[in-house]
Parts: C-alpha cells; structure tokens; sequence
C-alpha cells in the first residue's frame, strides 16, 4: 500500500530524495574517531545508529556505540576489528573508508553541531514516513474512520514526543526553575494545597493537592462509591478551580453521569429522579434547574465508550488537552479498560494499562485518576479493610520459598529478603528464553492467603496462592487453571562464576563426610563412621590439617546373623585441653557454618558451600556422594543415587547438581529421600565431574566406559505435545501437507498419531530446520526444562511474599519460573471503606452496583448518611494514614463531617 501512495505521489509532482546529508554524517564519525574521549558521549546521548541515512554509516556508529559501552578504545584499528568480527566491514568499503571519514574532519569542536544536523534530516525522513503511514490509513476503508483517526493521531503525538525528550538536567538548573516555585509556597496566603484541590481539605491536607505528572488510584470494592467520589472531585475542580476535566466512564452512560453529577449537585434523590417521583416539588425543580445552570458552564468533557482500549484513550485524551487544555483526567475504572491482548495474562494486561496511564499524566503533564475495583479476596478477611497488597494483580508465595543469589549461589527465602530490605541479584527468564541475572525493585510480604503446595514429577515443590502465574508453554497461567499432568517450565542449569576460595580443600572434604555419615550433635563428641578405613584416615587427616585436631580412630565390630560386620569410628578431639570460653575449634566451625546440632533429618548443607567455584563444588559432592550415594548396575542398566533422611538436604542437593547441568528427580519413600540421576547423559556429566571416592572410584570408571557408548534417550529432553499446535500452524502458514512434512522430517506418514506425544528438541530443531520459525527456534536453544506436575493440594493459611522484577516479570523460586508481582505505578493509592455497607443486614443479597445501593425510598434521611474511612495506603510524596468523610447515600455524595451531621439540602459541602 506504501509503494501505490509513493507511486501516486511521482506521478504527481516532480522526483525528490529524502531529506538526508552526507557530509554531516562523515563529519560527525570523523570527530568520534578523532578525538572518542571528547566527542562520543555527546554523540551518543544526541544520536542513534537509525538517524544515519546511510547503512554503513549505520555500522560504524553501532560499533562506536559498543566498543564505548564495553569501555575499549576507539580509533580506527580497534573499530575496524570490530566490524571485522561482526562480518560487516566489507559493507562499507574497508577500512580505506574509515580512513576517509577521518579525512572528513577539520576540527572536533563542531561534533555537536554536525550532530544536529544529522538528528534534523532524521527526523524530516520520519515526518515523511508517518505521513505515508498516515496516507496508508486513509485506504483502509474496512476500519471505522474514527480508529483510524485516532492512530494518525498517536503517530503524530509519538513523533512529536520523541523530538522534545531531553535526557537530563543539571540539578543547578533545575533548581534555578524551583527555587522560586519553593519560595512561594512559604508565603502563608499561599495556603496548604500546592496542586490541584480535590475539595476535601483534609485530603488536601495530606497530600498538598494533585500534581501534575501523578497517577492517583482510588480503591475499593463495589458500591463503596468510587464513583461518586472521583465525580464530586471532578464537580470541585470543574466549578470552584475553574479547571478542565476529562472524564471516561466504562461502566455507566453519560446519560447516568449527568443524572448524578445533577443530583449530587442539587442534593436530590437520584431514585426520585429517575423514577419520575418529583411531580409538583417546585423546590426540588428549583435546586435541578440551579445546579443545571452551573454544570452547564463547567468544564467537563465525558466519554463513555464501553470497552475503550488504551491507546483509543490515549488518543482521546491528547486531543482533549489540545483542544481544551485539560488539567484533570478521570478514568472509571481502571480493569474495564483494554489493554489490546498484550499479555498472557490479565494481570500483566493491567499492569501494562496502569504503566500507560503513568506515562499519559507524564506526557500530559497533568494528574490522572485511575479508579480500581478490588476482588472479593478482601472480604475473606474478619476486618475486611482494604491494604495496598489487594491491588498488586500477582499472586504470592510463602516465605520458606528460596530464591537464589547469581552472584554468590546463596539461597535465601523470600520472607528473609523482605524483612532485611536487601534486593541481591537473581535468576529471571528473559523473552528469548534464556536464563539471566537481575535485580528486583521490590520484595515485600502480600499478608495472609490461602495456598496450595505443588509438586512436580521431578520433586520440585512450590507454596504459592491460588492467582500466582507459572509459566507453561502456552504463557502464564495461574495455579488455578492448572492440572496434574500439565507441564511448567524449570531451569535446565544454572551458569554461576564464582571465585570464593573461603574453605580449603581440607574443610570441604571434612564437611563432606560429616554431613554424610557424620555426627555433630550437641553434648556429645563429633565423630565420622564409615566402613572405609582409606575414607576415614582421609577424614583424619584433613582435621589434623584445617583445625590442628587430634583425631583418634577406633575400629567397631558386631556379629549379626552370624555374619561379623566391622566398621571405623573417627573421633575429632582437640588437640589441647578445653576449658570455659575455650572449644573444639571444628565445633566452633560447625557453629559458624550454622549447621552445628542437626540431627540425620535436619541435616542442610551450608551456605558456604553453595557460595564454591564448580570444582570446588564438585569436591565437596565427591565426598559427600561416597558417604550415602550409590552406583551400582542392575537388568543391564546403571542406577545413581543419593539417599538421606533430611528433606532438606535432597532438595539442596538437586539444586546443586543443576551447577553441572545435571537434572535429577527427588524420590520420597516413607522417611526416606533419595536423588537419582537418570539418563545416561546425566550419569556420564556426572562421573566425569563429580564421582566417588574410595572403593566406588572403580565402579566409576567401569560406568563411564559402558555410559560413553549409550545412546541418549532424546525423550528425556523433551517438550510438551502442546506444542504441536504450533507448528501445525505453522506449517499451514508455510503450505506444507502433512505428508511432505513427514517426508522432510525422514519418517513416514502415521496421521495424527505424530501429534499425540511431546517433542524433543533434537527433533524439533530438524522440524524449524525446514519451517524457519523463530519461536521454536527459541524453544531449541533455550535454557528451560518441562516438568510434569504430579500433585497440587491446599494446605490452609500462611503469610505470603511476592516481588517486582523490572522488565522480565518473572524470576526463580525453588528452581521454577514463576511470576513476579505487578509493580503499582500510582504515585498515591487511596482505599474507600465502609464498614456499615457489611454491617447492615439490609445490603445482604444486593448486586455488586453502587447504583443500587442509593437509598431512598422514604426513609429518615439520617439514615442515608454513613461513616466512610479514606486510607491513604501509598504516598510517593507524603504521608499515608486515614481520616474519616460522610457519604450520603441518597445525593451520591461525599463530604466532610460537621458537628451538626449532612448539610442541608442545596448547600455544597466544599
């Protein structure tokens, strides 16, 4: 469609070349080679590689930009190099063309200004090209004009946003601008409110007014009377500020907004006027025909499309402040908006709306109030008071789940991490699918809910509640929708490259055979047993060599069956005389280490260990796997396996072997927990790096010769039959028959019968090799694994954490991809409360409608008024807390309480 406009457009009036100037662009890398110290910064925080006309242009300055980042020289060898690597030198001409641009310069002070004529003739092309992007539109005559309109709109607006962004300020100018905005709020007829009046003074009070820029949420479940509430901040603002205000209502028409703007105005029943019950009350028509007047100058402009997605709004609301200069901007409500399937999941959809609402009070500069509806989870509680947690739209965890460190292999819980503030780095899964290290913005507890504890196949188990998103291969979908048998993505390996040296070899083993086959309970002698003399000498000596003990060797026997059985007890005694505040100094380390008097079933491997480079790790496995661990071979195959009593230390031990990619599933028998390795390419990756020691060295090597000349099972690796879907879509998109696809697959043609089973990324990285499908390229190379689920129950009550990660939304809890919580972006949440809309016994059975629950009816109008409690639950700016208003029931109204009760009718409360 671009081409027939471009083509109309020749047709019509002579040739012309994109605005473009190549001199400049020499110039400007010219100066960037010449002088990188000088002149680099300043190109990069003006310029980016897209503004250059010409592609090689292109080239050089993206690799200016990342020998820059990577902090290495620039000159012409080294951008050379560069481009060599990337295989794009040749693109533009050699290095003789570096040469040449380095002819290009005169002086270096005039970068920026060659720089500025580069970003013009830039932007004059995107002019351009939104103008035939616009033109397209226009032959879209199967789209209503109005959405088209509105898309021409938000390219113009996009385009002149991107031309007035600066990225920073110096702090002397900035407060240059605010001193003075500072020293007048000093002055005392200034007043309290520096922002926009809502007409509440105490809430005025409390947050100085709304702000330009500011997102403000209000909250609450329904029939709290959100809605009355943003509309009597709108009538205050409208007809005592003097100001413009946008409304959009998604729930009701503008017919009903006038009707309760109006009676809320003109302290009339709305029932009554609605109803048609006014008849002959002259001074009822009075007050309506009063407050008719005076809304009719307002400066409010409704809008009531139902369903309004939010670029529509977006768009709406720009024009809005073109046409109007808007000053507030009104959104009822917030999860009634569309988001435009942007996300896998509600949640995110919503998030996404509430970060764009951000961004528009940003762009707009003007304060925007977003209004919220709350779920039924809050009722569940006795007090049934809202709190800031009822707005994140993620579910939570308990707070034993353990998150781990990327830069240490620490595992800490998340409830530890909450209390202490401390926001480390850790696992998350980026949108190829690879697992990367970052850093949350937020970890924080969510209160108490009910949870359920799942458990995979593997013996990977979770805590999570009811709404909290794993990630499966058809996106995010909560614990709610799954069943056992689906299929959730887990980490194939974790990549860690550590360097702490803290233990020597001679603790490592030591600790290894301790909490093996060891014993270090409290009042009583720490001793090591093993049947392997060579095993316990070795022990022997390594506490003679890290602690300067005096370890002593006592061989055991006992007749049982009439079999004689004998094995070697090693007790680690101090090597001088022990005394009040003097100990065993490996008790003392043991005490450190925070293992110290753990019995078989409490034994954990300590943080110490986690925190080793790969060989020392696999050390400490080596020691530890030959205390409990087995190989042994039976019906032609081989088995490995670690077995303990602790819970604990198996899981521990399962996350460990991912350091060696290693997968491995956790068998639970009665009190017993056993690892086993399975796979010949697991069991081989694990003899190679990890092994045993002693008597089972020679099973290991006899192992790795047999495991070497196994064949993987590539079913072992495999992903769910899901995905099957899309590569049948795919394969229609591409016009490939079933029968030709089983034919390039090098099988034959079986029906559906391909379909019914999962598939291992061997053979779908031979299936992408003749679809070319970027998805499923992404699955063959990722870092994940699919774990079946094998049981999910619910286990009652706990406190639940939940955290934000910025960017990927989603990070590693006890080795499973879960979501992360929706950050609130709202620079003040406000909640609506109140307790007699639960207490009264009249309310029972009602629909969920504000409008409903305008009494009337006849009743004393005392009665209508009731106690409402506004919590400020966050404040960017100020404080939170609460203070009590009157809502009353028959004008939908707010105001604030007086000794003498409602005011009378007619009579403004502001």
């Amino acid at each position: 469609m671009i081409k027939q406009v471009i083509a109309l457009a020749q047709a019509q009036s002579p040739p012309r070349s994109l605005p473009k100037n190549r001199e400049a662009e020499q110039v400007v890398l010219g100066c960037a080679l010449l002088e990188p110290e000088g002149v680099v910064p300043q190109l990069l925080d003006r310029l980016k590689s897209d503004q250059f006309y010409w592609q090689a242009h292109r080239l050089v300055y993206q690799a200016l930009s990342e020998l820059f980042d990577r902090g290495e020289p620039i000159d012409l060898v080294t951008v050379g190099n560069r481009l060599e690597e990337k295989g794009q030198l040749d693109q533009l001409g050699g290095r003789a063309y570096l040469s040449e641009l380095l002819g290009q310069v005169t002086t270096t002070t005039s970068a920026p200004y060659y720089a500025q004529i580069v970003a013009k003739k830039a932007l004059l092309r995107q002019l351009v090209e939104t103008g035939m992007e616009i033109s397209e539109l226009g032959f879209q005559e199967e789209q209503e004009p109005e959405k088209l309109l509105d898309q021409a709109e938000e390219r113009v607006f996009r385009l002149s946003r991107r031309q007035a962004k600066q990225s920073y300020h110096s702090i002397g100018e900035v407060l240059r601008e605010h001193i003075g905005t500072l020293e007048k709020l000093q002055d005392p007829k200034h007043g309290l409110v520096t922002g926009l009046s809502t007409g509440f003074k105490e809430l005025d009070k409390r947050t100085t007014g709304m702000h330009p820029s500011e997102l403000i949420v209000i909250a609450g479940r329904p029939g709290m009377g959100k809605s009355a509430f943003a509309a009597a901040i709108a009538r205050h603002v409208a007809l005592e500020e003097g100001k413009a205000v946008g409304l959009f209502s998604l729930e009701m028409s503008k017919e009903q907004l006038v009707e309760r703007l109006l009676c809320s105005e003109a302290r009339i029943n709305l029932l009554r006027l609605r109803g048609g019950h006014l008849g002959a009350d002259s001074d009822a028509w009075r007050r309506i025909m009063q407050a008719a007047n005076r809304l009719q100058g307002a400066n409010i402009l409704l809008d009531d499309t139902p369903a309004i997605s939010i670029m529509e709004l977006k768009a709406k609301s720009r024009r809005m402040k073109a046409e109007y200069d808007l000053d507030l901007l009104i959104v009822d409500y917030l999860q009634l908006v569309e988001g435009g399937g942007r996300a896998d999941v509600r949640e995110q959809e919503v998030a996404y709306i509430s970060r764009s609402l951000k961004s528009l009070a940003r762009e707009l500069n003007i304060p925007v109030i977003a209004l919220s509806q709350l779920s039924r989870a809050v009722e569940r509680r006795d007090s049934k008071r809202p709190r800031l947690s009822d707005l994140r739209e993620s579910g939570c965890l308990t707070g034993d789940t353990l998150i781990t460190r990327a830069d240490t292999g620490e595992q800490i819980t998340i409830g530890q991490l909450a209390e202490s503030g401390e926001r480390p780095p850790l696992w998350t899964m980026d949108e190829q699918f690879k697992l990367r290290v970052t850093r949350p913005s937020r970890i924080f507890p969510s209160g108490r809910k009910v949870v359920y504890r799942l458990q995979t196949t593997s013996g990977r188990t979770i805590k999570a509640s009811a709404n909290h998103p794993f990630w499966t291969l058809c996106g995010w979908r909560r614990l709610s929708e799954l069943m056992v048998g689906d299929r959730l993505a887990v980490p194939r390996r974790f990549e860690l490259h550590l360097r702490d040296d803290q233990l020597d070899s001679d603790r490592i083993k030591l600790l290894g055979y301790l909490i093996g086959d060891g014993s270090y309970l409290a009042k009583r002698s720490i001793h090591f047993t093993n049947k392997e003399l060579l095993l316990v000498q070795e022990a022997a000596e390594c506490a003679r060599q890290a602690f300067a003990l005096a370890p002593k060797i006592r061989e055991e026997r006992c007749c049982k069956d009439g079999r004689t059985r004998s094995w070697y007890d090693l007790h680690f005694y101090s090597a001088t005389r022990l005394a009040r505040g003097r100990h065993n100094p490996l008790l003392k380390f043991l005490e450190e280490l925070g293992i110290y008097d753990q019995r078989s079933h409490e034994k954990q491997i300590p943080q110490a260990i986690f925190k080793l480079p790969r060989q020392r790790l696999a050390l400490f496995l080596n020691r530890l796997w030959t205390t409990d661990g087995s190989l042994s071979k039976s019906s032609g195959q081989w088995r490995l396996y670690y077995a303990t009593t602790s819970s604990a230390l198996a899981h521990q031990l399962q996350h460990l072997l991912l350091r060696f990619g290693i997968q491995s599933r956790l068998q639970h028998i009665r009190n017993d927990y056993r690892v086993h390795i399975n796979g010949a390419e697991h069991q081989l990756q694990f003899c190679r790096e990890i092994g045993f020691s002693g008597a089972k060295a020679e099973k290991v090597r006899l192992a790795m010769v047999e495991l070497s000349e196994v064949q993987p099972n590539p079913n072992c690796d495999a992903l769910p039959r899901e995905i099957w879907r899309w590569i049948d879509e795919t394969r229609r998109e591409r016009g490939i028959p079933w029968r030709r696809f089983a034919q390039l697959l090098g099988m034959s043609y079986c029906g559906s019968t391909l379909i019914k089973h999962g598939v291992s990324r061997k053979r779908l990285a031979r299936i992408n090799g003749f679809l070319h499908d970027d998805y499923l390229a992404k699955l063959t190379e990722s870092d994940l694994l699919w774990d079946e689920i094998r049981s999910i129950e619910e286990i009652g009550e706990h406190d639940v954490y939940d955290m934000s990660v910025p960017g990927t939304h989603n990070f590693v809890a006890n080795d499973i991809i879960v979501e992360n919580s929706v950050e609130q972006e709202a620079d003040v949440v406000m909640f609506i409360f109140r307790k007699d809309y639960y207490d009264d016994q009249k309310h029972e059975g009602e629909q969920d409608d504000e409008e409903g629950r305008l009494a009337g009816n006849g009743q004393r109008q005392e009665s209508q008024v009731s106690e409402t409690e506004l919590i400020i639950g966050k404040q960017r700016n100020g404080p939170t807390g609460s203070f009590t208003l009157m809502f009353h029931k028959t004008y939908a109204n707010f105001y604030e309480p007086t000794p003498f009760g409602a005011p009378p009718p007619g009579r403004t409360p502001f």
